[in-house]
């Protein structure tokens, strides 16, 4: 992120998504349902998309 290869707003999403995680794996009673995981899937796969053209 810092060198300018990926966009920030991949940066963003990935610390979002990785604080989903931990809220799931370990937090108490906590679900996810459709409306906030749904809108995610777009730009999860331009994140895929641009990680598997840089590699």
């Amino acid at each position: 992120m810092k060198t300018g290869i990926i966009d920030k707003k991949f940066g963003k999403l990935f610390s979002k998504l990785f604080d989903y995680r931990l809220k799931g794996d370990y937090g108490d009673l906590y679900d996810f349902d459709k409306d906030i995981v749904e809108p995610l899937f777009e730009e999860v796969e331009s994140l895929i998309n641009t990680i598997k053209k840089e590699l």
